[in-house]
């Protein structure tokens, strides 16, 4: 009978001490699943400061159950190049760099107690949990948040953003409307100046003992030294490449010597005209000029570069009938 009772009280005393193991069991189970929150929660935020790191176990910790006051030993660890000092941030704000890997470690005592044959719990033992987890963060620090920081104030108070893209955009819109306006005026200033040198040219160069009979014979001798005294009196040009009697480059400076514009005669064609018909000429080439964001930049004889370079073909008849 004694034997008996002695081995129901050894059978009780193991049942008691597997009831005990279990919490320690679960607080471990739970333990695990905090510390891959608190990993979690570093990735996203990019921060291992001491504070924050502190008060991201407290509560996380808290809100699984357990005491926050039991973690001890807490420890995050990271390579010494991992810390993010670019713009305004600073080696101690404890910014890692986007994937960079940090290791949090910490301790959670929990007590067992031992029953006795008795079932008395003459004392308890101290199990120690430790856990530890590497992470990597998944935050890249932009410089443009610190600018944005350093726009938002300025001496007289607050930037607004939307105003500031407002003037930027409208600033564009006006900058390509008088772009526009300048490529407008240049191409209505060859046009108007090539058909003037056109017309004059034609009535210089038609001999006058063909006008009463209607044939309109042109001096042929005479189409290009009219055509190159135009360029020269009137718009004040200067022959830049000769070919015969051709001049295939014209160039305008201002009184200063600063380049204006460059006039490349490609081709000049005169048409005699059949028995009763009107003689026409023909010019063709292009004019190279400035835009207007750079002409008034740029102050030399000779650089042409970032230049607009805009085509033109005139065709002009004479209209004189045989009276």
């Amino acid at each position: 009978m004694i034997e008996t009772l002695f081995e129901m009280a050894i059978i009780f005393t193991l049942i008691a001490s597997f009831i005990v193991l279990f919490p320690p069991f679960i607080t471990n189970m739970k333990l695990t699943f905090c510390t891959k929150e608190i990993v979690r929660a570093i990735e996203v935020s990019g921060s291992v400061k001491d504070n924050d790191v502190r008060d991201t176990v407290n509560k996380l910790i808290e809100k699984n159950g357990l005491d926050k006051n039991n973690v001890q030993n807490l420890e995050i660890e990271y390579p010494a190049n991992a810390i993010h000092t670019c713009g305004n941030h600073r080696s101690s704000d404890k910014k890692l760099k986007m994937r960079s890997s940090f290791t949090i470690s910490f301790d959670y005592p929990v007590e067992v107690p031992v029953y006795l044959p008795t079932l008395s719990k003459d004392h308890t033992n101290t199990i120690d949990i430790k856990k530890s987890l590497t992470g990597i963060s998944q935050v890249y620090w932009k410089l443009v948040l610190q600018m944005k920081k350093k726009l938002k104030r300025t001496k007289r108070g607050v930037i607004n953003l939307p105003f500031v893209m407002f003037i930027l955009i409208f600033g564009l819109v006006l900058f390509i409307t008088l772009e526009y306006y300048n490529i407008y005026t240049h191409q209505d200033f060859i046009n108007t100046e090539l058909d003037r040198n056109l017309n004059l040219t034609l009535n210089s160069s038609v001999k006058d003992s063909t006008i009463m009979s209607g044939d309109f014979e042109i001096d042929e001798n005479k189409i290009n030294e009219n055509i190159n005294n135009y360029f020269i009196q009137n718009m004040g040009c200067k022959a830049k490449v000769v070919s015969g009697d051709m001049v295939k480059k014209w160039q305008k400076t201002n009184d200063e010597g600063v380049w204006q514009y460059d006039i490349n005669v490609d081709k000049i064609t005169f048409d005699k005209g059949n028995s009763g018909q009107s003689p026409k000429i023909t010019i063709e080439g292009s004019m190279t000029y400035y835009p207007m964001c750079v002409k008034n930049i740029i102050k030399s004889e000779t650089n042409t570069r970032g230049t607009i370079t805009m085509p033109f073909k005139r065709e002009v008849e004479n209209n004189i009938n045989a009276g």
